[in-house]
């Protein structure tokens, strides 16, 4: 019992969307500090060629990371150039720019198709969306967030993949758009105009 409630579950990282893939060794993914330490033992065993697929913040943050410990980097990028979608088209050709000149193998407009392991379940190999295949011993899937809201799945409030519905007040609308009096939301699953 309580007189009002506050949701702030967050977000997690997205998977790599083939589970089977997903579960090999040497893929990861970056949210707590629990993966930010296992991604650091990774890195210092000094692996051939680290894939990060999507350059977001988090990729792009991480290709220089590698960079700096002196390791070859390969970044994926569906879009035409990193921070895209939050920055724009022009930082994003100066971020391509500087990642380049960093010497992060840097493939724009490029997909990853699968990742392939090896008899012990190592990820040993990507292919990818231009016909290339990399050699690879570290995949870090930055492939954005999602929000953590399924919990939230029938109960009447304005809630779904985009998070939850809320005025410039914080609080939650309801599935016909109402405001509630006594729930609210509050960080990255607060969805307000």
């Amino acid at each position: 019992p309580g007189d009002r409630l506050l949701i702030a579950t967050g977000v997690r990282a997205r998977r790599w969307p083939n589970a089977e893939e997903a579960a090999l060794q040497g893929v990861f993914t970056l949210r707590t500090s629990g993966d930010a330490a296992r991604l650091q033992a990774a890195l210092a065993a000094r692996p051939q060629r680290v894939l990060i697929i999507g350059s977001g913040f988090i990729g792009s943050e991480a290709a220089s990371v590698c960079r700096e410990l002196g390791l070859e980097v390969t970044v994926t990028e569906r879009g035409p150039a990193p921070l895209c979608g939050p920055l724009g088209g022009v930082i994003g050709a100066i971020a391509a720019e500087m990642q380049r000149a960093a010497g992060v193998d840097l493939r724009t407009g490029v997909s990853v198709l699968a990742l392939e392991g090896d008899a012990g379940r190592h990820v040993r190999r990507a292919r990818l969306s231009d016909g290339s295949t990399l050699d690879v011993d570290v995949v870090l899937t930055s492939l954005g967030s999602v929000r953590n809201v399924e919990w939230l799945d029938g109960c009447g409030l304005a809630a779904g993949f985009w998070g939850v519905g809320c005025d410039a007040g914080c609080r939650a609308f309801d599935i016909n758009g109402v405001i509630t009096t006594d729930v609210f939301v509050a960080g990255d699953i607060a969805r307000a105009p």
